[in-house]
């Protein structure tokens, strides 16, 4: 059986898979707000990818694989639910669970305490932390692709930027591809005056800013620009690792 995922404006959570991918769900605290109290369910994630019944989940030209519903459901941990529609038509929900983890009680004071003593390391040795753009969503490039080499860089390519003179708006995808080992921050300069237009914060791998603002509002034409993007480590963004300039044009209608 197949089935397609199913927008729901409400459903921000990210549930990610065994491939770093991420899947839209909702929590049960979701779904009453919804106004859904006992949701229609059609097949639960398969926790054990060779059990799966052959059902399987299109979203975005990926495919989840389901198992049939796990009736001994005591034994497992509901994540959420995510939305979707079978190929007759009929909407439901896809159940996301996990196996329940046993903890042994006698470990947890020492567990504690070693978190105690990671927890006060990490704070004295990343006391300068990430500024991170806010504006920076979770992004996948077209046909999943991603930095599947974590010793190189991926680095974007740009068409042209096209704004309205009577905004100062632009629709771009600056994007920190996934699998990335590092941090991005990006820069748009105009290349006659050399002034920079727009400079953002830093952008984590799997994430981009989709819409900017820039500092001013240019008249009808066309302007070449430099898109400069610099590059930080992911343990110390202070650490400059390679970056790179792509040449574009940004075109004022």
């Amino acid at each position: 059986m197949k089935y397609e995922y199913r927008e729901i404006e409400s459903c921000l959570k990210k549930w990610k898979d065994d491939h770093k991918r991420e899947w839209p769900y909702l929590s049960q605290e979701d779904l009453i707000a919804n106004g859904v109290d006992a949701p229609m369910l059609f097949a639960d994630v398969a926790l054990d990818k060779k059990k799966t019944n052959g059902s399987f989940l299109s979203y975005c030209g990926r495919k989840l694989k389901l198992n049939a519903i796990d009736e001994s459901i005591s034994t497992k941990m509901v994540i959420g639910y995510i939305p979707c529609v079978n190929e007759d038509g009929e909407k439901g929900f896809l159940r996301i669970i996990r196996k329940k983890r046993k903890i042994l009680l006698f470990l947890i004071p020492l567990l504690l305490l070693i978190g105690l003593l990671i927890g006060g390391w990490y704070f004295l040795s990343h006391q300068n932390t990430v500024d991170l753009d806010e504006a920076a969503i979770s992004y996948q490039m077209p046909n999943g692709m991603k930095n599947d080499n974590p010793q190189e860089i991926m680095i974007p390519v740009f068409n042209q930027l096209k704004t309205n003179h009577n905004s100062n708006t632009i629709s771009v995808g600056l994007v920190n591809p996934e699998g990335n080992p590092c941090y991005f921050k990006y820069k748009i300069v105009l290349k006659e005056s050399k002034k920079t237009i727009y400079e953002s914060k830093w952008i984590e791998p799997g994430t981009a800013v989709v819409e900017i603002e820039i500092k001013e509002k240019l008249k009808i034409g066309t302007y070449p620009i430099t898109i400069k993007v610099e590059s930080g480590s992911l343990d110390d963004p202070s650490v400059a690792l390679n970056g790179g300039e792509i040449e574009s044009t940004l075109k004022v209608e």
